[in-house]
């Protein structure tokens, strides 16, 4: 099953597999820490999981969503 992703949270979904936590990624999209909280609830939604640990094993065991995530073609 393929999972659409949007362009943001593509590159959020990096910044997490970076270990960065919710204020840093917040102010490097310079966006607030709610609307990011909003980002990674939609990503939890998209994909079935409730936990960052959750959805990093699901990325890293994935190579087609971790291709869709870094947008390797």
């Amino acid at each position: 099953m393929k999972i659409h992703l949007t362009p943001k949270e593509r590159q959020v979904c990096r910044m997490l597999l970076r270990g960065l936590t919710n204020r840093k990624i917040a102010v490097e999209l310079g966006r607030s820490e709610s609307t990011l909280r909003q980002h990674i609830d939609n990503i939890f939604d998209k994909m079935g999981m409730s936990t960052r640990l959750e959805l990093m094993i699901k990325i890293l065991n994935d190579k087609d969503l971790l291709n869709e995530i870094y947008e390797v073609k």
